[in-house]
């Protein structure tokens, strides 16, 4: 079971949709958001032998490309738990909606408010 009071983080909406049972308390809000990444070409500098610059470039592009595969898992487990497509959940979450503990039942995203 899971217990939220309060205001949650962007991480909470994901770690409740583990729980068996998710509760939410009538003072809670959550606060769902898309995964953002940014980045700038010259915010990656380097230094050394062009293999060297080369590598760490792979690793760069590598890391990113596993960090969009778990997002994507993450968008697919939210998708079954909360009952919307993936696309009904993308465009909810581009909206960057600040919810109730009300209106996150009627979401899918917790099962009761207590």
């Amino acid at each position: 079971m899971g217990v939220l009071c309060g205001t949650a983080a962007t991480s909470i909406p994901v770690l409740l949709q583990a729980c068996t049972i998710r509760v939410l308390s009538r003072h809670a809000e959550l606060s769902p958001r898309s995964l953002t990444i940014e980045h700038t070409a010259t915010s990656l500098l380097f230094v050394g032998l062009e293999s060297q610059t080369t590598r760490a470039l792979e690793d760069v592009e590598g890391n990113l490309a596993a960090t969009i595969q778990k997002h994507e898992a993450i968008l697919n487990l939210l998708s079954a738990r909360i009952g919307r497509t993936r696309e009904d959940l993308q465009v909810m979450l581009a909206t960057e909606p600040d919810l109730s503990a009300p209106e996150a039942v009627a979401a899918g995203w917790a099962d009761v408010v207590v």
